[in-house]
Formats: C-alpha cells, structure tokens, sequence
C-alpha cells in the first residue's frame, strides 16, 4: 500500500536517455537497434548537449596531432643533419617507421 501512494507522486519523463559521444562506437546499426530494442533514446554530447566535455577532448586531439607531426619532422631534421666527422661514415637509416 505504501508503495502505491509512493508511486502516484512520480512522474513519467520519457524513454530512459543514454548519453555518448558521436564516436563510430556510439553511432551505427548495431548500437541504433540495441537502443531501439531496449527503448532508450541517444543524446550525443558534442550536438544536443551544451555542457559537454567535447571541447576539451577537441583540445587533446589536436594536441595530439601536433605532437606527432613535430616529432616527425623533428626526426627527419634530425636524420637530416650531417657533420664534418660523420661525413666520411655510411649513415644507417632505421627500418621502422613512427607510429602515427
């Protein structure tokens, strides 16, 4: 009885939201027929929420871009430097790449 008179006072907001990213993981046909098969609805943080944290991880993507970009190029300037002592001697390039 109690638990009835409880439950009058609630109030029906809607399917149940699960909150994501717009990462490849988040959005495709398996996820859309999961979600559509359990009655939840997405809201994607970058677009239908304000308060999000995608401008941060924006940040550290980038971040991350440049950082591999100039230590590439900071290896090739280094590969690229010659001296007077190590002219006379063959220079052995490395086999392997850097990871992007």
């Amino acid at each position: 009885m109690a638990t009835q008179s409880l439950a009058k006072h609630m109030v029906f907001a809607g399917r149940p939201l699960l909150y994501a990213d717009s990462g490849i993981e988040n959005i495709n046909t398996a996820v859309d027929a999961t979600l559509f098969s359990a009655c939840l609805e997405r809201v994607l943080a970058q677009v239908d929420v304000a308060y999000s944290n995608s401008m941060i991880e924006a940040f550290w993507r980038s971040l991350k871009h440049q950082w591999n970009k100039a230590r590439a190029e900071r290896l090739a300037a280094n590969r690229a430097m010659t001296c007077d002592q190590c002219s006379d001697h063959p220079v052995s390039s490395p086999t392997s790449q850097i990871p992007p």
